[in-house]
């Protein structure tokens, strides 16, 4: 989320437009099956690392990161997030780092996120995030695709236009465009689904789903993106 957007800000302040706290501790299946694909991107030299979760609100990635036995450095503009997040996991018997600007972390070597690319101004922070990065290191992120249509019902019907506009920076183009253009030397996009990924509760229907949304030509039009970049 880009700091000083006062409205993004402001919406997020309120706890119920946070993500919900039992699924915190208890993640639907979906939502295990796209923390758990991110996770599996990570190359395996960084395990055991240090790990910078990017608008990681109160921990809807970086609950599954420390339970995975990584080290993580958390980044969200919202204070009240940020200390459900220390709480959580303080209960959970895990510590977090955390910051309120990108720019506090220094360097990193690897760079996650979920649902934050299509909150901040992408041009400015790839920029940013390239800098950030080490000369070695790796970002993976998963956004929702622009391109798919059943964003517009959902966002017409149960979210806020003035928040989610960022959505049409997330075409499958676009994204590979601007980590391009940044100097990011590789860009991996791969499809995650072609319908509403909440609809598969079953862990086998919801990869069948992830799989049709990487097919050729369905990509572009894909539910969600897992974007990952080298630098």
């Amino acid at each position: 989320m880009e700091q000083g957007n006062n409205l993004q800000n402001r919406y997020f302040e309120s706890r119920k437009h946070r993500y919900n706290r039992k699924f915190l501790l208890n993640p639907p299946v979906h939502t295990q099956v796209e923390t758990g694909s991110l996770i599996n991107k990570i190359p395996r030299k960084f395990y055991d690392g240090e790990v910078v979760d990017f608008g990681s609100g109160n921990g809807r990635l970086t609950i599954p990161l420390l339970k995975s036995g990584f080290r993580v450095k958390a980044v969200d503009v919202i204070k009240k997030s940020l200390k459900e997040l220390t709480e959580i996991s303080k209960n959970l018997g895990y510590k977090v780092r955390t910051y309120q600007k990108l720019e506090s972390i220094g360097k990193a070597n690897v760079v996650v996120g979920c649902d934050i690319l299509h909150h901040i101004g992408l041009k400015k922070y790839s920029e940013i995030l390239y800098k950030t990065l080490e000369e070695d290191g790796v970002m993976v992120f998963s956004e929702p695709g622009a391109m798919n249509p059943f964003w517009y019902f959902y966002i017409t019907l149960f979210a806020d236009w003035k928040v989610e506009k960022g959505l049409f920076q997330c075409s499958l183009w676009n994204l590979n465009k601007t980590f391009k253009n940044a100097g990011f030397g590789k860009v991996e996009i791969l499809g995650m689904g072609l319908f509403p990924r909440a609809l598969f509760q079953n862990r086998f229907l919801c990869r069948l789903n992830d799989a049709l949304g990487d097919l050729p030509f369905i990509k572009y039009f894909a539910y969600r993106f897992l974007v990952y970049v080298e630098k």
